[in-house]
């Protein structure tokens, strides 16, 4: 019965996120743009590194300042003085919805709830529960779905990045930034994120490597081949 009082509260969480952005888009019918001030970083307790846009916007002349809600621990997506449309809740201006991760947010919570469905009607099938290996391979099925769901999004987002970023150019690592955290072992792990500098129609950029290497990678002075994306200049992919 473990599944099944699993699969409740996995189909519970679902369905309460589906229903609270379908409310959501019901009272935000406002549209507006925001931009992206500031990006956020955070660093959870096995030291994944997470980045959070942070945006502001005009109602009535009254500034807004909130946290996207889009954290990728891997690329990203947004930088400073990007535009974003979103819609608010006119008789509340903090609450609102990104019009870009709307239906990938649904998504998501829909994938939720599908399992936790799933999970709630496995315990129902004859012999599931007195067939131990049968109701394991089952269990590592839908571990495994889940999984390749999730790489296939990172993959998709590093597409996208790639195809964005089409201007190659030469870059010159700057400076190298070394993060040290502790994890919930106490042991200290380093991250080394590399500064790179490089010219965009005599204008110098210097951007920050989202990427932490453990690794020397990269030492300062070192060239590097990078592309960039034109109508963001600041936005760059590197093969390796």
């Amino acid at each position: 019965m473990f599944l099944f009082f699993g699969g409740i509260i996995f189909a519970l969480f679902g369905v309460l996120g589906c229903a609270d952005l379908v409310q959501k888009k019901k009272k935000c019918t406002e549209e507006t743009t925001a931009i992206v001030t500031e990006i956020s970083t955070e660093i959870d307790n096995d030291n994944n590194l997470s980045y959070w846009p942070i945006i502001e916007y005009n109602i009535n002349e009254k500034k807004f300042k909130n946290k996207l809600l889009s954290g990728n621990s891997i690329f990203q997506k947004y930088n400073i003085g990007n535009e974003v449309e979103i819609f608010y809740n006119k008789e509340n201006g903090d609450e609102f919805y990104c019009k870009e991760r709307y239906y990938s947010s649904l998504f998501w919570w829909l994938i939720t709830a599908i399992i936790g469905g799933v999970l709630m009607i496995l315990p129902f099938f004859k012999n599931f529960e007195e067939d131990g290996e049968n109701s394991g391979s089952i269990i590592m099925v839908i571990i495994g779905i889940i999984l390749i769901i999730e790489v296939s999004k990172r993959i998709s987002n590093k597409n996208e990045l790639k195809k964005r970023c089409i201007e190659k150019t030469i870059a010159v690592v700057k400076d190298i930034v070394i993060d040290e955290k502790k994890d919930s072992d106490g042991k200290i792990n380093i991250n080394k994120y590399p500064i790179f500098q490089y010219t965009v129609n005599g204008k110098i950029i210097e951007v920050k490597s989202v990427i932490g290497y453990s690794t020397s990678d990269y030492v300062v002075g070192q060239k590097v081949e990078i592309f960039y994306n034109p109508n963001k200049e600041d936005e760059i992919y590197i093969e390796k």
